[in-house]
């Protein structure tokens, strides 16, 4: 409209190309975030991932050692399997608190 205006261009209310510069710039920008949005939701993704693989594996490695400590084929294993269960078995610390405070 100011483009268009010779009278509203007399008047200097608004620098017309510091308007499109500034238009631009935040075009650009917008396009910049939200392409490390994207780069950020991907590496959170391959890292979750990553970690998901090796906690499954983990877990079967548990299962196996589980089943194996029970047949008493390897004594050795029960110490690993006793530590791991009692670490499985863990609560949140803020909910067993409360569930102790509820209980005295």
């Amino acid at each position: 409209m100011v483009e268009s205006s010779p009278a509203l261009q007399q008047l200097k209310l608004i620098d017309t190309e510091h308007a499109h510069e500034v238009l631009e710039y935040d075009d650009n920008f917008r396009l910049l975030d939200e392409r490390i949005d994207r780069l950020r939701r991907q590496v959170r993704y391959t890292v979750e991932a990553r970690w998901a693989e090796v906690a499954s594996q983990a877990m079967k490695a548990y299962l196996m050692a589980r089943a194996l400590a029970e047949s008493r084929s390897h004594p050795d294993l029960a110490a690993h399997v006793a530590t791991i269960k009692r670490h499985l078995d863990r609560r949140n610390a803020a909910t067993a608190k409360g569930k102790k405070a509820k209980t005295e």
